[in-house]
């Protein structure tokens, strides 16, 4: 049976660089990427095997009923079936790459090795497992980066869920250990600090390392408590998140946050008395997970120090008056605030929430033609039959 290469992507582990990459310029001819881009790939994913749960909490289906559901989870089934009959049809070893897959349940990953069996493929899995607390704070940065309406509640409920160990054993039990090959997330250890590049020669793909993409780059403390504001800002007014935006919305949030990339501060790091139960959980794991990696396993790979970071979702709307400043100096407007002045969150949202993309025309237009380009892409990938 010819493998499938199922690449399980871990929030945070350099997902989005892997698949846009791929997706722009995989020259390899012995493989094809099914799932293509990021928002394709975890749309696809979660339609065809998760759509109870995804259909009403997924940026991806908020709104829909259960009919158009049902018909979006058929078109998804269908496209998976058609790219794999296509790729068995032409000896290619098909890609399936989405972040999604790591949240399934064991039921639904057991539903999707059936499917890529009865297709006539193998699955081997690929994977990168980040540090937890390097991996909370990422995962907070994204969800307010994406405008989630709870980040902060979501991040309460991670640090409650399942334990890391115990969702690799159920990878293990579903494709079989031996092929699952899992790797820690340490860029130090990636050849020349990429993870594209460790991961093409981890699953043996012949890549250019000249064509790499690096995206969804990290944003600072400062800039996450900017777009928290403006998100609150929105909220409070009764206003469309990006879930629900119209065109131009969303391309204003989008242009925002690429701006929001030069304001000046330190990374986000949550204090330790925030994390102490996780990190305590996950230090009673961590023997086991260091045995299953074959290296070690800390709990962060970043610097930190005892006194840093955010203890409550309330210190995301304190800013420095350096922040302030860079904020006046980007929109030409007054805060009229004091940074110690509770309402200073408030105005910072109002604010950003009045610039409009004529205040960043270049950002505004860089980010619309690449949106262009991604949905023109897709649509002829999607369209091309291989034989």
């Amino acid at each position: 049976m010819p493998d499938c290469i199922l690449h399980i992507g871990m929030p945070k582990t350099g997902t989005t660089a892997i698949q846009s990459s791929l997706f722009k310029s995989l020259r390899d001819k012995r493989f094809r990427l099914v799932t293509l881009d990021s928002y394709f790939g975890n749309r696809t994913m979660s339609a065809a095997f998760m759509p109870t749960e995804f259909g009403r909490a997924s940026i991806f289906f908020r709104g829909v009923g259960p009919d158009r559901m049902r018909t979006i989870q058929s078109g998804a089934i269908a496209y998976l079936d058609r790219r794999l009959r296509q790729a068995r049809r032409s000896g290619q070893v098909p890609i399936i790459s989405a972040e999604m897959i790591w949240m399934s349940s064991e039921e639904q990953l057991r539903v999707l090795a059936s499917f890529l069996a009865d297709r006539g493929f193998r699955p081997r899995v690929y994977g990168y497992i980040r540090a937890p607390l390097d991996m909370l704070e990422s995962v907070l940065q994204q969800k307010i980066r994406v405008g989630r309406t709870e980040p902060w509640k979501e991040l309460q409920a991670m640090m409650e869920g399942r334990p890391l160990r115990r969702g690799i054993s159920v990878l293990d039990d579903v494709f079989g250990q031996a092929s699952v090959d899992l790797k820690y997330f340490d860029p130090d250890f990636f050849p020349g600090r990429c993870v594209v590049k460790d991961f093409c020669e981890r699953a043996g793909i012949e890549f250019d390392e000249d064509k790499v993409i690096r995206v969804n780059e990290s944003l600072n403390l400062n800039a996450i408590k900017f777009l928290r504001a403006i998100g609150t800002h929105r909220i409070t007014q009764g206003k469309s998140m990006p879930s629900s935006m119209t065109a131009m919305e969303l391309l204003k949030w989008e242009s925002l946050v690429h701006v929001l990339q030069a304001v000046p501060g330190p990374p986000l790091r949550l204090h330790s008395s925030l994390t102490s139960t996780f990190a305590g959980s996950f230090k009673a794991e961590q023997p086991s997970l260091e045995k299953r990696l074959g290296r070690p396993a800390p709990a962060t790979l970043a610097a930190r120090r005892n006194d840093e970071g955010v203890r409550s979702e309330a210190e995301l709307s304190f800013f420095d008056q350096d922040t302030l400043d860079w904020l006046e100096e980007l929109t030409g407007e007054r805060v009229g605030r004091d940074r110690q002045d509770p309402a200073v969150a408030p105005a910072v949202g109002e604010m950003l929430d009045r610039v409009s993309i004529l205040h960043m025309p270049a950002v505004s237009l860089k980010v619309a033609w690449d949106r262009l380009r991604l949905n023109a892409r897709r649509q002829l990938m999607k369209s091309v039959r291989h034989f």
